[in-house]
């Protein structure tokens, strides 16, 4: 069905351009046309030139993305870093609590109760 309507509206194109008169062609000076080139060039210029843009600023995105990424992956690590640092020192103060000297492992304690045991048997 579209291609018989397709083809119903080319056929009813065709007649009427083939219709028209000399007189409804519209042509152009060559001044016209210089200045008509002109402008499509410069238009497609601009799309060069947007398209290297366009380019330019998705290689910017892919870059700072990439940078992103490294960066929570550096982030990442110093956080595990941080948190195996703060296990090592809960394990060494229990290292250090366990192992440093109690009041009673005191040799001057023990000295100065011997010799003050000693003053008073030799009284």
């Amino acid at each position: 069905m579209k291609f018989f309507v397709l083809s119903f509206l080319l056929i009813l194109s065709n007649l009427a351009a083939s219709s028209q008169t000399s007189d409804s062609l519209f042509c152009f000076t060559k001044k016209e046309i210089t200045v008509l080139a002109n402008k499509f060039r410069e238009t497609e210029d601009s799309v060069v030139y947007l398209k290297a843009l366009t380019i330019k600023k998705d290689s910017l995105i892919l870059l700072q993305d990439s940078l992103y990424i490294k960066a929570n992956s550096q982030i990442k690590l110093y956080n595990e870093n941080i948190v195996a640092w703060k296990k090592k020192e809960a394990e060494y103060k229990t290292l250090l609590k366990n192992t440093e000297p109690k009041w009673y492992q005191n040799n001057f304690l023990w000295f100065g109760i011997g010799v003050f045991a000693t003053l008073l048997i030799a009284k």
